[in-house]
């Protein structure tokens, strides 16, 4: 037995609400105002909770939505949608967080654990409500100092908003860099010294281009039509960093999967696994004691002269 959540009939946040201090744990969990937890005595019992609780109907379609996931776990959500905005069991919020439908009702969320090619429920919680609440509206850069220091900070629109300094346009300039088929953007100042003391090594090392001065790093899914801003933290930008330093070529298309659609027992199907994070924890593991092989100061051309 499992827990599950159900986030019935919320109001979405206002475009005036989105800054960061009312993302707080304390500021969202006073702003929800109906959220629960049930039992899911068994796998199969996932569909009587959802006629119970989603009651699907021949007006709106069902959904299935990964809408949070790490190296460990997905976090999903069933719901049905709508195209009536002014519906009375119009979910705000439920809305929100989707990105891409308008929610009808009340949402259904698990969670699963996929961990050595397990896709396990386990119990859903409001903790995790929060992550995916959160992760909606603020994500995590990465600040890479050329002392190979790091430290990751919060911001909601503009990285450069929410930069320590609130460096501007004026003086920095940022570039793409694929990874996996996602987006890594690089942050550069044209202004930075270029000396050997000042290049910014990991960041180099990534990139495959001279980069002096610390560099701000995002990151952004694959989703052609709707990107979306994603969490960066320390731990992953450290793999991704030894990866390139052991110049090892990674083919996400070796991990890609068949959809098993008549299976109850794959019920729901997870689109995010193995995902972005869970990928490169896993080429990591396998070659993490292997030295690093890419000297930094071999590259010719310099990220900081693109202007």
């Amino acid at each position: 037995m499992v827990k599950v959540g159900i986030l019935g009939l919320n109001d979405c946040y206002n475009n005036e609400d989105w800054y960061i201090n009312n993302f707080s744990f304390k500021n969202v969990k006073d702003n929800i105002i109906d959220f629960s937890q049930i039992n899911m005595e068994s796998k199969e019992d996932i569909f009587n909770i959802i006629g119970q609780y989603i009651q699907p109907d021949e007006t709106s379609m069902m959904n299935i939505t990964d809408l949070y996931y790490d190296k460990d776990y997905v976090m999903q959500a069933i719901y049905k949608s709508h195209e009536n905005s002014s519906d009375p069991e119009d979910n705000g919020l439920g809305s929100q967080l989707t990105r891409t439908h308008k929610v009808k009702g009340s949402m259904l969320f698990v969670k699963r654990l996929i961990v050595n090619n397990v896709q396990s429920f386990v119990d859903f919680t409001f903790d995790d409500l929060y992550k995916i609440i959160r992760s909606t509206f603020i994500h995590n850069a990465i600040v890479i100092h050329s002392n190979e220091d790091m430290e990751d900070f919060p911001f909601i629109n503009d990285v450069l908003e929410s930069t320590p300094d609130k460096q501007t346009f004026e003086t920095i300039r940022y570039h793409e860099y694929k990874f996996l088929d996602y987006t890594m953007m690089f942050y550069c100042d044209i202004t930075a010294e270029q000396t050997p003391e000042n290049l910014n090594k990991m960041a180099t090392t990534i990139f495959r281009k001279k980069i002096f001065g610390r560099v701000f790093v995002t990151l952004t899914d694959h989703n052609d039509e709707n990107p979306q801003c994603l969490d960066l933290n320390i731990d992953t930008m450290k793999q991704i960093y030894h990866l390139h330093a052991i110049e090892e070529e990674l083919d996400h298309t070796k991990y890609a999967k068949k959809f098993d659609l008549d299976h109850k027992d794959n019920f729901p199907q997870i689109s995010y696994d193995p995902n972005f994070f869970s990928i490169i924890n896993i080429e990591y593991e396998k070659k993490k004691n292997t030295p690093p092989k890419t000297d930094p100061f071999k590259f010719n051309d310099i990220l900081n002269n693109i202007k």
